[in-house]
């Protein structure tokens, strides 16, 4: 799994290091709020140690990335590519509330477009999230997503970016 570098950010792999970061983002009240349920720590330790393994394997299995801002060697949050089995992965980030809003987010699932669309040659990226969830609404928006059908779910707001008008909003910068 590569390094992927933006303007102002780095997204690296999930290492072994970043059991502390990934555990108390997943157990954060505030960070989970328009996700799931808070994770006890022992649980979110044990989603880590699932992650870090399945790093390991060849694509296509889920990847998480690391969102840096160099020189710091600490992690803002989390990225992650989570493979449907069509052609098509589903994206999300992980932003804690003291980050959110400074457009990390925004620019870190744009890196993440780019290496899934030219590198990892998928059709197409969908997210999803729940109800009154501005932000992501916003952040989905300015990123080109769609909106795609509700479903009954606890995240029923969903979006589509297909590689297509991936590429078409490419050639409009």
């Amino acid at each position: 799994m590569d390094a992927l570098a933006g303007p102002r950010l780095q997204l690296r792999p999930l290492a072994a290091g970043d059991a502390g970061l990934y555990t108390r983002l997943y157990a954060d009240p505030d960070t989970m709020r328009h996700v799931l349920p808070p994770a006890a720590a022992d649980q979110a330790r044990r989603a880590f140690d699932t992650a870090l393994e399945r790093a390991a394997r060849p694509w296509p299995t889920p990847r998480v990335w690391v969102l840096v801002q160099p020189p710091e060697a600490g992690g803002l949050g989390l990225v992650g590519l989570d493979p449907d089995g069509r052609g098509g992965a589903e994206v999300g980030a992980m932003i804690p509330p003291a980050h959110q809003g400074r457009g990390y987010a925004t620019e870190a699932i744009a890196l993440l477009a780019g290496h899934a669309f030219t590198e990892l040659g998928l059709d197409a990226l969908h997210t999803r999230h729940a109800d009154g969830h501005g932000l992501a609404e916003g952040l989905m928006r300015r990123l080109g997503f769609e909106p795609a059908p509700r479903q009954a779910t606890p995240h029923p707001i969903r979006w589509r970016l297909s590689r297509a008008r991936w590429e078409a909003l490419q050639g409009d910068k």
